[in-house]
C-alpha cells in the first residue's frame, strides 16, 4: 500500500499518537483514537496493519503496539518526507553499486588494452 493522500494523513495520525505516548500504545487505545477521529472508517486499520505488515514501523508485542527505529524516524519526519527520503537513498545505493561494476568494467577493458599492447609490440 502507498502511504500517500490519505493514507498518509491515517499513517502520521497513529505515528504521532504512538511518539505522543513514548513510543508505545495498547492497541485498544489506537483503535480507539482512530474511530473517535475518522467515525470508525475501515481504511485507518488497514494502513495501521500495514504499517506494522509491510513498513514495519511498528511491533507487535500481544496487546501493545511499540514504534520501531524506523517508525520513531517516520513519526518525526512525516511519513512522505521519510518514504521520499528512503526511495533517495534506494537510489543513490544502486547507482554507486551501477558506478562501481563500469569502473571494474572500464580497469579491465585497460588491462586487456595493455596486455594487447604489449604482445603486439
Amino acid at each position: 500500500m502507498q502511504l500517500t493522500g490519505k493514507n498518509a494523513e491515517y499513517a502520521d495520525f497513529i505515528l504521532s499518537k504512538m511518539s505522543d505516548n513514548g513510543g508505545w500504545i495498547s492497541r485498544d487505545d489506537i483503535l480507539m483514537y482512530l474511530h473517535d477521529t475518522y467515525d470508525y472508517a475501515a481504511e485507518p486499520e488497514f494502513v495501521l496493519h500495514d504499517l506494522v505488515d509491510n513498513w514495519k514501523f511498528i511491533i507487535v508485542d500481544d496487546e501493545i503496539l511499540r514504534l520501531t527505529k524506523e517508525g520513531d524516524k517516520a513519526a518525526k519526519k512525516g511519513v512522505v518526507n521519510y518514504a521520499s527520503k528512503e526511495k533517495f537513498m534506494e537510489r543513490t545505493v544502486n547507482m554507486k553499486t551501477f558506478l562501481s561494476i563500469i569502473s571494474s568494467l572500464l580497469a579491465i577493458i585497460g588491462a586487456l588494452i595493455s596486455w594487447i599492447i604489449e604482445l603486439i609490440s
